[in-house]
């Protein structure tokens, strides 16, 4: 029984190192308020958003659909203007082999203008992480192990995180941390406790013209776990407001290609792709991942103004 209760939470172990590293977005220039708090409400409109990426698609194991990533993310933020901040809220379901990631998070920032052109946003974020074990897909050692769950098993804990981001016309840096708390799963066994790892985020990106026409956007994000660090770069080319193309590079795994437009009178519709050609670690992964997004962006309300009082004396 104690091999049994060591094979198991080494399992559990082995889970953590793939997936506890948050779930990651070849297009994070877009998905800010996931990485960090402090970012909601900094565009200036109401946006809702849809992004699901399945990531080493094709890929096949030795069972089952072989366990691939697959993740699915809802988020909208919008300004208060009234408290000089803003406020979002993100739901994310992601899925590795017999784990998944469930979460639900609500972020609030306050920003703080320097002048007309820079801004210091701080931000928070609290909410639930739920984890689920599918026992029903581990391939125990010894048929009919009593420590071995034969169905689902479900925990979730509170999850907490913090950021910065300071913004202008031409340039932007953030830096974020998650899973303040580090909590611990252990799906009810005795001995195992599988924290959820501290995450850092740092990001930064550069808005240059080239003309009326086109803009560059460079950009990278250092993403790690104090363990482990993982970098993305890219670049993005955008014309007239409307159109975006670029490329990067992920340490470790491969190039990344991207495309999308902006639809709409006020370019309020947003529809984009990723794809990750994967050349490093092929042996154990499928050839590439593929990512898509949509977006819908309406004008943020403003405070109400006092309506003017008038009397027969007196006009406001």
């Amino acid at each position: 029984m104690t091999k049994s209760l060591l094979i198991f939470c080494l399992c559990c172990s082995c889970f953590r190192v793939l997936a506890q590293q948050d779930a990651q977005f070849s297009q994070y220039m877009f998905m800010g308020q996931y990485l960090n708090p402090a970012t909601v409400g900094t565009e200036g409109v109401a946006r809702f958003q849809l992004i699901n990426r399945q990531q080493w698609r094709t890929y096949n194991g030795t069972f089952d659909d072989g366990g691939a990533p697959a993740t699915s993310a809802f988020s909208f933020n919008m300004p208060l203007y009234a408290i000089k901040g803003g406020i979002g809220l993100h739901i994310v379901n992601d899925v590795i082999g017999p784990l998944t990631n469930q979460e639900v998070q609500l972020s609030l920032n306050y920003q703080l203008k320097f002048n007309d052109d820079a801004t210091l946003s701080l931000g928070a974020r609290g909410g639930l992480f739920n984890k689920t074990l599918d026992g029903s897909r581990l391939r125990p050692r010894d048929a009919g192990d009593p420590l071995i769950p034969t169905g689902q098993v479900k925990q979730g804990n509170t999850d907490f995180a913090i950021g910065a981001y300071y913004y202008t016309s031409a340039f932007y840096v953030g830096l974020s941390a998650s899973h303040l708390n580090v909590a611990k799963y252990d799906f009810g066994l005795v001995g195992a406790s599988n924290p959820q790892k501290l995450h850092t985020y740092l990001t930064a990106g550069l808005h240059y013209y080239l003309n009326d026409n086109f803009e560059l956007t460079p950009s990278v994000l250092v993403k790690s776990d104090l363990a482990q660090t993982s970098i993305d770069a890219n670049i993005l080319t955008t014309y007239q407001s409307k159109f975006w193309f670029g490329g990067g590079y992920r340490i470790a795994e491969g190039p990344i290609g991207m495309a999308g437009i902006n639809l709409g009178k006020n370019s309020e519709y947003r529809a984009g792709i990723a794809l990750d050609i994967v050349t490093n670690g092929t042996s154990a992964k499928a050839p590439y991942s593929v990512e898509f997004l949509l977006g819908y962006a309406l004008p943020a309300p403003r405070p109400s103004k006092k309506s003017p009082v008038r009397t027969p004396r007196f006009r406001y």
